[in-house]
């Protein structure tokens, strides 16, 4: 059967009688399996339902919206869920009920709109009942308190597999939570459901709901009771515990043992004189004024250790890049390095060639000064063969040889003279380049060792700063988790000092006169 959900864009209207069937207990004491119960049996839940998680996969049905309400009202009076002394919530949230009272009462319009019985469920809510039955009841509903009872050390050993509290303090949370919901139900519609009931008999404890809450939910189809029965199974509780063993454990708050005792005994349907509650609650009380400042501490560095442990893991992480970058320019001067290298050798080679193209220059230069003396010669020889024409017409043909000689030696001679100025220009080509070269690299290599040489020496001074800032980073957590563990022993002592005071003969042969003086008190309160 799907989740009956209701919606509206309008609230009804104040003067509207229907009932909310008000889910209260400690967590994980059953509170998620009877809100599934009465949603299943006809109650109507809000359409923003938390989803399930690897710790309740079944389903927690409770309404995100309600659940975080109740933690911003918790938190503005300096609470929250797991709060030990809880008792204390309720009051100070009724001073400032109207800080937050429109809130919680347009949540329960728009969420359950006309439905005739809707199901809340949160926890939370059961430091807070004062303020939500006002919310409800200025919302036309008519409120029916469903408590949840189940042993605290069985919701103990639950809490404890989430990692969220210990086992001391799970207990003193479900000893908190029983106390308030049952001191501020008082005089209200409500009824206490054993945990153990209500997973071996449903239908008997939804009898008893539906005679609490005068038939709010419709008569249970067959089909409902099929995915009821399918849903509930005692398969579902992982953690078993018994008075006997609660009764043993002298290191746990001995009223935890006396609400025990007394909730069970309203789960059977019939409520035993409250007394015994007071006295806790005024115990309770006594405990939460000698030893909240101290917790209070404790609760606030603890809750700083996550961001401590965060920023520490930060700057890990950040020390790691940073070596990382150092790694980096080691490698990049290493390259630069090499790179040098390969430049020097670069500058070798063209040295190399400079030298043999003046080698060949050289060549050129006495084959030009031949070619010269030749042509000196020639013209020698010109001279004569002019003077010897006349005579000889063979002479006139050797000179006309000659001539051509002649002509082919001056262009090779400017053809060698070409070649030699183009040498020249290669050789001034050539030396410019080595040493441009020459002036790059060394200009380059000492630029880039530089820029490495101060990016180095800035990373190792960032490195060095934030070595520091994780070494006092660590003290500060080392000093933390002292003073935890110091505190720890101040409230054990605490403890054991209230344990011998109310284990003292004075203490127990007191006791009928305080019993006295609370029915005084009662009986005469609201006289004038």
């Amino acid at each position: 059967m799907a989740v009956r959900t209701k919606t509206a864009s309008a609230r009804p209207s104040a003067t509207t009688t229907r009932t909310a069937l008000v889910v209260a207990g400690m967590h994980r004491s059953g509170t998620s399996a009877m809100a599934r119960l009465l949603s299943l049996a006809g109650g109507a839940l809000p359409g923003n339902i938390i989803q399930p998680g690897p710790d309740n996969p079944t389903g927690f049905w409770e309404p995100a919206d309600m659940v975080g309400l109740n933690d911003r009202i918790l938190a503005s009076v300096g609470s929250r869920w797991d709060d030990v002394f809880g008792h204390r919530v309720s009051p100070a949230v009724w001073e400032r009920r109207a800080d937050f009272i429109d809130e919680a009462r347009a949540f329960v319009a728009d969420g359950y709109a006309d439905a005739s019985a809707a199901v809340l469920k949160d926890p939370r809510a059961s430091l807070i009942i004062r303020f939500w039955d006002e919310a409800l009841k200025a919302e036309g509903r008519r409120p029916v308190y469903v408590i949840m009872v189940r042993h605290p050390l069985e919701v103990a050993a639950s809490i404890m597999a989430r990692g969220d509290a210990s086992e001391a303090a799970a207990v003193m949370a479900w000893a908190a939570y029983m106390l308030s919901v049952e001191r501020d139900t008082r005089g209200l519609s409500r009824l206490f459901v054993d945990y153990d009931d209500l997973l071996t008999d449903w239908r008997a404890v939804l009898a008893r709901v539906q005679a609490a809450s005068a038939d709010a939910l419709p008569p249970l189809k067959p089909k409902a009771q099929s995915e009821i029965d399918g849903f509930l199974s005692p398969d579902q509780r992982h953690h078993r515990a018994g008075e006997a063993d609660l009764a043993a454990r002298g290191d746990l708050w001995s009223g935890a043992l006396t609400t025990l005792s007394w909730m069970r005994a309203a789960a059977k349907g019939v409520e035993p004189d409250a007394t015994q509650l007071d006295d806790a609650v005024v115990e309770l009380e006594r405990l939460a004024r000698l030893v909240s400042p101290a917790l209070r501490d404790l609760r606030a560095e603890a809750d700083s250790v996550p961001a401590m442990r965060q920023e520490i893991a930060d700057l890990r992480k950040e020390n790691a890049a940073l070596r990382d970058l150092a790694n980096q320019f080691h490698a990049e001067a290493d390259h630069s390095g090499r790179h040098w290298e390969a430049s020097r050798h670069m500058v070798a080679h063209l040295t190399s060639e400079l030298t043999g193209a003046r080698e060949e220059a050289e060549l050129f230069r006495t084959e030009v000064e031949g070619v010269l003396s030749l042509r000196h010669e020639i013209g020698l020889a010109e001279t004569r063969a002019i003077r010897q024409q006349v005579q000889n017409r063979e002479l006139v043909e050797a000179l006309e040889t000659e001539r051509k000689l002649v002509a082919r030696l001056r262009t090779e001679a400017d053809e060698a003279r070409a070649r030699l100025n183009a040498l020249e220009a290669e050789i001034a080509d050539a030396r410019r380049l080595r040493d441009e070269a020459v002036s790059a690299a060394v200009e380059v290599e000492a630029e880039r060792r530089r820029e490495a040489e101060d990016r180095l020496a800035g990373l190792e001074t960032r490195l060095a700063e934030q070595a520091a800032i994780l070494e006092d980073r660590e003290q500060a957590l080392e000093e933390s988790r002292e003073r935890e563990t110091d505190l720890g022993r101040r409230l054990a002592a605490v403890e054991a000092q209230m344990a011998r005071m109310t284990d003292s003969a004075s203490w127990k042969a007191t006791r009928p006169l305080r019993v006295a003086a609370k029915r005084i008190k009662a009986l005469t309160k609201g006289r004038p």
